[in-house]
């Protein structure tokens, strides 16, 4: 190319840019003129030439975008106000607006703050949190060191045993905390940083080395102060002098703070006397399985991998050491992502993330098409307003964007409520902590992530429920819509049209929505229903753990032989006696025993075993149908003696007298002496279980229970039971600590707030998909007697009678009734079938079922009452039209 060329090729593409961009084009050449001159142009293609033509486009596009964007944001401003104005003027709509949002995104709020806050959050503390599993195998010390040493699955692999209560002395007083009991090499596996002082080494990694101590940085701050002497001098550990060498970072309260969070970490090479867990000699004994194993995989190394090496590698060593269930067809490792608060494998994610996202999606959903039906129905008003616009002049696109402007200003609204009901929701969750174990750490909140999420789905949701209203309010004819009577002239009436198809969905939606929440509901309904199965008035609990505070075995069994003849010789007091857990506490150990009858031998797994004291049964005023109860002498008896609740007598013994059969636990027969009544279970929700009752001795009193020995006791009405146990121990010994003092009643009264709080919050969920429909419906059902006024009028002109004319309308909104709930039974069975594993477990625990007669009829039945009512108000209007009135409308 020639250089006359070029030069006319630059001065064509600079003369383009003057027609197409001319006001940006003189400020970028930095000229003053009213008009663009050939002049102009030929100058500044001679001065900047080929290589000034990018800076120049630069130039152009930066002041061209500048002045969009102030154009922009002046007609925003005016959106805005407008859009204000306009959701002033219908305070109705914008009310229920509103709250449909305000719900919807409070519940989509609450729902992933909760999951981010358990499930994909990681462990506090961590240096390197990605790439730490866990096996969940309740394994021995010996099976961990197999493991970490002939594997050849681990990079680094450690054991813990938690929770582990701990009697620590502060400032002369004696407080009871909870801690693990930790391999030397923890900390190192965990890689947890940013420490004062320092970790296990090889000093702990001695046996009965000099005892030492690491504690959490919110003990080291909350009980001694911050004090940088605690490394200076020791402090007592179950009346142990321990030597704390290092302050764990902030936040990090072990590798599982959700299910056990721990103040204190002792390393499992300590003296037994420190912690009577390591009286057992755990480190040899292959029958202690109580330590849990994490670890960082080998290099290459995937989880599914190493799950079936290590599964095959455990029944290898179970067959060489003759582990007594080594023939059982139980997994024994199943690898789970311990980074998380909530430690869960892949597959078993979807199974705890689907139910809360269902929940908010159906939620969130429904509301949204109730806004966008609204919004449709509106819109037939708005006719004219936008008639008058487009006949100004206005674009289709300056239409939509204002419609859309209005309903991002709702969806913004909806936002602010939907983060003040997130608030609200979590002030309830508080309320629920004191009835979880004191050593379990739940920190649900509402961050900063949490809130851009919100806003995120505040604009998306005004996007969602405005965008097809506003499309349709911008298609208005303009020469129909400027006529009078144009409000009431409108497209014919369309089985499959926008608005039936939102209210389809919102009928369908709220069906399936109540139908699972109503699941729910009904299945902790049936378990408040519940006879507990004792009397709980006037019943008292205190828990005592003598061995943590310096007891010998010795003094520990004098102690409680003595305590409940003395306690039931105290004034107002009626009976008492000694069990391992409170009843309806959380701790029940889960044993497997072999049962010998006539017929065959018979292995039971899962039987719920209690220890409790002579006079027990007697306490807690729990009936025994068949038999007899403990007695004292009864310790010294051999065979050893024990007692039956009826669902294990009758599953096992079905038309048979229990009464003389045997149970062998642990290799010993024990001899079935009596029946009792069947008891609640665990958290108070679940029925009975299988259960059997042992008889407390000598050697259980000095056992490492991690919840002490609970104290039962009986008084008349009136009597300050709490004050009274204080005053008795403290004769015995001013300085134990007693811990746990309550009531059964209040026990009781917890988990009945829990349940009451869960039927509220789903029972509201349900109710408000179920309003929601209902007001969807009757707007649509009064929309379309706007829409077809004429036609009415013409009918009853004809001689249509008022009946005729209310069956026309009632059709149609029954139609959509219909056919929503076949297709929300549809859905609601399907997600049942998505969330199989939630429906079996919730079915097993509460007792209820997914196809209860009165969720499968009595929710249809009631959704479509409600609708066909609301749909009768408007359609009885219909029937009040004056056809002279109808026809002279044009």
């Amino acid at each position: 190319m020639s250089t006359d060329q070029a030069a006319s090729m630059s001065i064509r593409i600079y003369r383009g840019l003057a027609r197409w961009f001319p006001d940006e084009f003189q400020r970028a050449c930095g000229e003053e003129m009213v008009l663009v001159s050939e002049d102009l142009i030929r100058e500044t293609a001679a001065r900047l030439g080929w290589r000034g033509l990018c800076p120049l486009l630069a130039r152009l596009f930066t002041d061209l975008v500048r002045r969009l964007i102030a154009e922009y944001t002046h007609e925003f401003s005016s959106d805005v106000r407008y859009g204000v104005r306009t959701l002033a003027q219908s305070p109705g709509f914008t009310l229920v607006a509103f709250l449909s949002l305000a719900i919807g995104i409070g519940m989509t709020t609450t729902m992933y703050s909760q999951l981010r806050s358990t499930v994909f959050r990681d462990v506090p503390g961590l240096a390197a949190p990605d790439g730490l599993v866990t096996t969940r195998l309740q394994a021995s010390y010996p099976l961990y060191e197999a493991m970490r040493t002939g594997s050849g699955q681990f990079d680094s692999l450690t054991a813990y045993l938690a929770p582990v209560p701990f009697t620590v002395g502060v400032r002369g007083n004696s407080q009871r905390i909870w801690g693990h009991l930790v391999a030397p090499n923890y900390f190192d596996v965990l890689q947890v940083n940013g420490m004062r002082g320092r970790t296990f080494g090889a000093a702990e990694a001695t046996r009965n080395a000099p005892p030492t101590a690491i504690v959490s940085h919110r003990f080291w701050s909350n009980k001694l102060g911050s004090d940088p002497a605690v490394f200076d001098r020791p402090i007592p550990i179950n009346g142990q002098p321990v030597q704390v060498i290092g302050v764990a970072p902030p936040r990090f309260l072990g590798a599982s703070p959700m299910l056990a969070a721990a103040d204190i970490f002792i390393p499992v090479t300590a003296q037994p006397k420190i912690a009577p867990e390591l009286a057992a000699n755990p480190l040899e004994d292959r029958r202690v399985a109580a330590f849990h194993l994490l670890g960082r995989l080998a290099p290459g190394i995937a989880p599914k991998q190493a799950q079936t090496a290590l599964d095959q590698f455990v029944r290898r060593y179970e067959v060489t050491h003759g582990d007594p269930n080594r023939d059982s067809k139980e997994p024994r490792v199943r690898m789970a992502d311990a980074s998380k608060l909530m430690p869960l494998s892949e597959e078993e994610k979807p199974a705890v993330t689907a139910f809360p996202i269902l929940l908010a999606a159906l939620t969130l959903w429904i509301s949204c098409a109730n806004v966008a039906t609204m919004q449709l129905a509106r819109s037939a008003s708005r006719q004219k307003e936008v008639g008058v616009r487009l006949a100004l002049g206005a674009g289709r696109a300056r239409i939509v964007r204002q419609l859309l402007t209005e309903s991002m200003l709702l969806g913004l609204a909806g936002g602010v409520g939907g983060w003040l009901f997130a608030a609200w929701s979590y002030t309830a969750t508080d309320s629920i902590r004191p009835l979880m174990p004191n050593f379990a750490e739940l920190d649900f909140r509402l961050d900063y992530e949490t809130f851009v999420v919100t806003f995120a789905i505040s604009l998306l949701v005004g996007l969602m429920f405005g965008l097809a209203p506003a499309l349709r309010a911008s298609r208005t004819d303009l020469v129909s819509a400027m006529k009078p009577g144009a409000g009431v002239r409108l497209p014919k009436y369309r089985w499959f049209g926008s608005r039936n198809m939102l209210v389809l969905q919102q009928v369908a939606g709220s069906l399936a929505l109540l139908l699972i929440t109503g699941y729910v509901v009904l299945g902790f309904q049936k378990s408040s229903d519940l006879d507990l199965g004792f009397e709980p008035a006037n019943l008292t609990t205190v828990s005592l753990d003598p061995m943590r505070e310096g007891y010998s075995a010795a003094q520990t069994a004098e102690f409680f032989d003595a305590l409940p003849d003395r306690i039931r010789r105290a004034p107002g007091v009626v009976a008492a006696s000694l069990s391992n857990h409170p009843p309806l506490g959380l701790a029940s150990s889960e044993m497997f025993g072999n049962v010998n009858t006539p017929e065959d031998m018979k292995r039971l797994s899962g039987l719920r075993s209690e220890l409790v004291g002579a006079g027990y049964f007697e306490t807690l005023q729990l009936p025994l149908t068949r038999g007899r109860a403990f007695r004292k002498p009864d310790e010294n008896r051999n065979p050893p003696v024990l007692v039956v609740n009826e669902t294990l007598a009758r599953e096992t013994w079905p038309g048979q007298d229990p009464i003389g059969n045997t149970l062998d636990i642990d290799r010993i027969k024990h001899e079935v002496i009596g029946v009792s009544k069947d008891v609640r279970s665990g958290f108070a929700f679940e029925f009975a279980k299988k259960s059997l009752y042992r008889l407390m001795g000598t050697d259980h009193y000095t056992a490492a229970a991690p919840q002490g020995v609970t104290l039962v006791l009986r008084t008349e009405p009136g009597v300050d039971a709490a004050r009274l146990v204080r005053c008795e121990i403290a004769m015995l010994d001013d300085g134990l600590t007693v811990f746990n003092v309550k009531t059964v009643i209040e026990t009781v009264r917890g988990f009945a707030y829990l349940v009451e709080l869960t039927m509220m919050v789903y029972g509201g969920i349900g109710l408000f998909g179920l309003l929601l429909a209902v007001i969807g419906l009757a707007g649509v059902t009064a929309y379309a007697v706007v829409r077809r006024t004429k036609e009415i009028g013409i009918r009853m002109a004809l001689g249509a009678r008022r009946a005729d004319v209310l069956r026309l309308v009632m059709r149609e909104g029954a139609a959509l009734v219909v056919a929503g709930t076949i297709l929300g039974q549809g859905m609601a069975w399907g997600v049942s079938q998505m969330l199989q594993s939630y429906v079996a477990a919730m079915s097993q625990v509460m007792g209820t079922s997914i196809s209860d007669p009165v969720l499968v009829f009595g929710a249809p039945l009631l959704l479509a009452g409600l609708t066909l009512l609301a749909c009768y108000w408007p359609a009885r209007r219909s029937t009040k039209i004056d056809p002279m009135i109808a026809l002279r409308q044009e």
